[in-house]
């Protein structure tokens, strides 16, 4: 069950690392449905969830975090009337439907990752 939410982990590390990556080198664009400011913080937050999940002391609470992006990344997507957020900076444009499939999904892991930890530690 450790290697399992070890695993979980560094997928989200992974993709955490994609998407910020894809912010900072694809940049920033006024059509973004979100402010520049929060396309900023987003991708430090996403750094900062990808080193928590890394350090085992904060896996948990980086594991929520990320259910909490994903959740909110889900919500500037229904609200936005189809306008690109900008998750994978400008490099990559989703369709709505990816956009919420993949924050569903990466939610889920992160959920189950965040579940195993508490399975780990009850042991």
């Amino acid at each position: 069950m450790k290697a399992c939410a070890k695993g979980l982990a560094i997928v989200l590390v992974i993709f955490l690392g994609l998407t910020a990556g894809a912010k900072f080198f694809g940049g920033y664009r006024q059509s973004f449905s979100v402010s520049r400011e929060i396309f900023i913080v987003a991708t430090i937050v996403e750094v900062a969830l990808a080193f928590g999940l890394l350090l085992s002391r904060l896996r948990r609470l980086a594991a929520v975090g990320v259910c909490v992006m994903a959740l909110l990344g889900i919500a500037v997507e229904l609200l936005s009337g189809g306008a690109t957020c900008g998750c994978l900076g400008a490099t990559i444009r989703l369709t709505s439907a990816q956009h919420i499939l993949i924050n569903a999904t990466v939610g889920a892991l992160a959920a189950v990752g965040w579940g195993n930890e508490i399975a780990v530690d009850r042991k």
